[in-house]
Order: structure tokens, then C-alpha cells, then sequence
């Protein structure tokens, strides 16, 4: 099993991943090709299923769109103050109810 601070350094890994390809020449294309089909600010359709359709291509659009925004120094920060914090916690299982 994975510790917090292995799975955010996995974390930081794939979103530095995201934004490097995302950036390339090819990998703009790629994203505008996507905002082109997919991003769509109403994804309602009087047919359910094309509805659930639109809303899930949005929805994996928005999460590339989200990783390639996100602020890897503060993502960096946040994986030091997990790892300080663990490093300082007390260990739970020594707390209860009827402890």
C-alpha cells in the first residue's frame, strides 16, 4: 500500500506529465481538437443517454484542462507538509471511543 506522500509524488509525476505534453506543438493540437468536440458550457440533451454522453467527454476535458492549470510548486508544498505532518502525527490507533 501506497503512503500519502508516495501517492502525491505520483500525483505531482502525472500532472508535470499532462502539462509537458500539453504544451508541445502536437500536444496543443490535441487539446484544441478536444475543446473543439468537446467542451460544451450546457451538455443537456432531451435524450438521456446523449446527455450522459456530453457530460462525460466534458467531464475528461475539464480534468486535463484542470491538471494542466494546476500550480506544481504549491502540489510540491502540499507533498512537505503531508510528509511533516506524518512524520509529527500521533499514531490514531491510540485514540477511540472507550480508549
Amino acid at each position: 500500500m501506497s503512503t500519502p506522500k508516495e501517492l502525491a509524488k505520483k500525483k505531482h509525476t502525472l500532472i508535470v506529465d499532462y502539462q509537458k505534453f500539453f504544451t508541445t506543438p502536437s500536444g496543443k493540437k490535441v487539446l484544441q481538437d478536444l475543446i473543439w468536440m468537446h467542451y460544451m458550457p450546457d451538455t443537456f440533451d432531451k435524450d438521456d443517454r446523449v446527455a450522459a454522453y456530453n457530460e462525460g467527454a466534458r467531464s475528461v476535458l475539464l480534468r486535463i484542462l484542470h491538471l494542466c492549470k494546476t500550480d506544481t510548486k504549491k502540489l510540491i508544498d502540499f507533498i512537505e507538509e503531508v510528509e511533516n505532518e506524518h512524520a509529527t502525527s500521533y499514531d490514531i490507533n491510540n485514540y477511540g471511543a472507550g480508549g
